[in-house]
């Protein structure tokens, strides 16, 4: 039995199994995340508007990020900084465990969007990001978004 790649050993693409009695056929290779396009077909609402949520947080630090890149000039470590870069690494995490449908990510996407609770006390924004922060918790809250996270 023979196995040929497809692509780069490794790259998760499908494979060709052939046999001398059986013409080849495809595989696919074990192990390998399933495409985001078809697991948003099923995805709950709750989850649809965190993924959006935490999108705009992300473009929103992306935006603001010249001023601590201005703060780092002055000082290499700010308290302003630091928390951005926290903020950052906290976001992108839960973000792509939330899109590989892991448990540990519904506790972490409860965090998150609690963070917006707080941003009313220092945001221009902070009543748009408290009632969008009250609408991801109460979606992400329901029955169908806690079951979505089903992988270990």
């Amino acid at each position: 039995m023979e196995v040929r790649s497809r692509g780069p050993r490794g790259s998760g693409e499908a494979r060709w199994e052939a046999s001398r009695h059986r013409p080849a056929r495809l595989l696919r290779a074990h192990g390998t995340i399933a495409p985001v396009a078809q697991q948003s077909r099923g995805m709950p609402v709750g989850v649809i508007l965190f993924l959006i949520y935490g999108l705009l947080m992300l473009a929103f630090i992306g935006l603001t990020l010249p001023k601590i890149i201005e703060l780092a000039i002055e000082a290499p470590v700010s308290p302003l900084g630091l928390l951005y870069m926290l903020l950052l690494a906290y976001l992108i995490f839960t973000l792509t465990l939330v899109l590989q449908r892991k448990q540990a990510a519904y506790p972490l996407a409860l965090g998150l969007a609690s963070i917006g609770l707080t941003l009313i006390l220092i945001n221009p924004l902070g009543a748009f990001t408290f009632v969008a922060a009250v609408v991801v918790l109460l979606g992400l809250r329901r029955q169908a978004s806690r079951a979505w996270f089903t992988e270990p």
